[in-house]
């Protein structure tokens, strides 16, 4: 049989009794670098995310305590801090 070609570089061949094999270009050398700063890029972005995930959890504990405290004032002094 002859080769097929399925969208691209991958090619496959065929050959009675043998089975399939699949054959590719060799990656050059700029793939690899490629591979290695998209590596590099979502070691960074999983850094943001954990900095981001925990400066969310401290302004929520800064919410939580704040509204404490307005409900602390709140029930002391009623009339001059009602805002609506």
């Amino acid at each position: 049989m002859g080769k097929l070609t399925i969208g691209g570089p991958l090619k496959l061949w065929s050959w009675a009794g043998n089975g399939v094999s699949f054959s590719r270009p060799r990656p050059d050398v700029d793939d690899f670098a490629r591979v290695e700063a998209l590596r590099n890029e979502l070691h960074r972005l999983r850094g943001e995310v954990r900095r981001l995930e925990e400066d969310k959890r401290d302004l929520e504990g800064r919410v939580a305590s704040l509204a404490r405290e307005l409900e602390h004032a709140r029930g002391e002094n009623p009339e001059t801090l009602a805002t609506s």
